[in-house]
């Protein structure tokens, strides 16, 4: 995930059961790790380095780890 090193914001789409696909964006900033649902700042989690966050982080009950393959990374910000 070279892009954890990176100034800008990606910004991921996942889809949901209903074959809907979601937007979130994964980024760091202030010393932090963050992940959060497009236009819902109160989704967001927070780690303290990449592999904490990713082990927070769940998508309809999946670790985002178990999805990985699902996710198109579409635009860095």
């Amino acid at each position: 995930m070279e892009w954890f090193n990176s100034n800008k914001l990606p910004l991921l789409m996942i889809p949901n059961r209903r074959k809907q696909i979601k937007n979130y964006y994964i980024g760091r900033g202030t010393g932090r790790y963050m992940f959060w649902e497009f236009n819902n700042p109160a989704s967001e989690t927070v780690g303290e380095n990449t592999e904490e966050l990713l082990s927070k982080v769940r998508i309809e009950g999946k670790s985002i780890k178990e999805i990985w393959d699902l996710i198109e990374i579409d635009v860095f910000y």
